[in-house]
C-alpha cells in the first residue's frame, strides 16, 4: 500500500525540473551527471514528491524505483544521509520541503570520484536557484575590471595562478560514522550473534536473518517471494532502544531481548527472532 501511494505521489508531483550546477550536464528533467560518457564519476538526481516529509524510507522507495538500490542509508545527525548503494557507490542525500510536499536531491558517485568530490556542496548548489547575472555559478557578475576567479564546479573558487598552493583538505565522508554527539549507544552483548524468524512484511511473509556483530555492524539477510536480498549497515543499542542503519530499519525504536528471544519493528513490522 505505502509503495503504491508513493508511486501516485510521484506520478502527481509538481513539474519542477532540475538546474544541474556547473560542471554537470543534464540527461533528463530530474538527473545530471559529471560526465556524459561516464556516470560513474557522478551522478545527479532529483526525486519530487507530493505529501513528502523526508522520512527515510520515501528515499528509499524512490532510490530502489530509478534503479539505484540502497544497500545501506545512514542519516549523520545534520540533514544529510549517507547512502551506500547496491552497485557500491557512494551517495549523499537531503531533503527540502515545500509547500505541498519537498524534494529529495541526492549525488553519487563510484569510490575513486567520491574522495574528489563535495557532496553536499553539489546538493547545495542544486538546490540554489541559479542567478541570472553570475557568470557561473556559484560566481560574480562580469565586470569590465578583471574577472573573479572562475568558479569550480563545486562553487568553490580557483586559486590565483601565483598563489601557493593550499594543503590537500581531507576528503568529506559521505557515510558518516558515529561521532562523539551518539555517545550511549553500543554493540549489546545479549544480541551479538546471529537471529531469525519470519514477518508479514508488505503483505507477504518474510524470512529475516540479522547477523549483529561486537564491532556494531549487521547484515540483513532478507527473502520474500522467492527474491533473496542481503543488506549491511551499522547498529547499536541504548537502554531499551535500538538504532538500526539498514533500509527498513529505525533510529530509535524499542527492542526486547528474553535469553534466545528477541523482538523489534522493521519495515513498519513487529518482527519476532530466535537466536540461532
Amino acid at each position: 500500500m505505502f509503495v503504491t501511494a508513493l508511486t501516485l505521489a510521484l506520478a502527481t508531483s509538481p513539474a519542477h525540473a532540475l538546474t544541474p550546477p556547473a560542471g554537470w550536464t543534464a540527461t533528463g528533467p530530474h538527473r545530471a551527471v559529471r560526465d556524459i560518457n561516464n556516470p560513474a564519476l557522478g551522478e545527479l538526481r532529483e526525486f519530487n514528491i507530493t505529501g513528502g516529509t523526508g522520512a527515510s524510507i520515501e528515499l528509499e522507495m524512490m532510490l530502489r524505483a530509478a534503479g539505484a538500490e540502497a544497500q545501506s542509508l545512514n542519516p549523520n545527525g545534520s540533514g544529510a544521509v549517507g547512502l551506500l548503494l547496491q552497485d557500491q557507490r557512494l551517495g549523499r542525500a537531503r531533503f527540502k520541503a515545500g509547500t505541498d510536499g519537498g524534494t529529495w536531491m541526492v549525488v553519487m558517485a563510484g569510490a575513486a570520484a567520491a574522495g574528489a568530490m563535495d557532496p553536499d556542496a553539489v546538493i547545495t548548489a542544486a538546490f540554489t536557484p541559479k542567478p541570472a547575472a553570475a557568470a557561473a555559478w556559484g560566481g560574480q557578475a562580469a565586470a569590465p575590471a578583471p574577472a573573479a576567479p572562475a568558479a569550480t564546479p563545486w562553487g568553490a573558487s580557483a586559486a590565483p595562478a601565483a598563489a601557493a598552493p593550499a594543503p590537500a583538505a581531507a576528503a568529506p565522508a559521505w557515510v558518516q560514522p558515529s561521532t562523539a554527539a551518539d555517545t550511549g549507544w553500543v554493540a549489546s552483548p545479549e544480541l551479538v550473534g546471529r537471529w531469525a524468524g519470519t514477518a508479514f512484511i508488505k503483505f507477504a511473509p518474510t524470512k529475516l536473518v540479522f547477523d549483529f556483530k561486537a564491532d556494531g555492524t549487521v547484515t540483513v539477510e532478507r527473502s520474500a517471494n522467492g527474491r533473496s536480498q542481503t543488506l549491511k549497515g551499522t547498529w547499536g543499542t541504548n537502554g531499551g532502544r535500538m538504532r538500526l542503519q539498514v533500509p527498513g530499519g529505525g533510529e530509535s525504536v524499542p527492542f526486547t531481548v528474553s535469553g534466545t528471544s528477541a523482538g523489534f519493528p522493521f519495515e513498519d513490522a513487529k518482527v519476532s527472532l530466535q537466536k540461532q
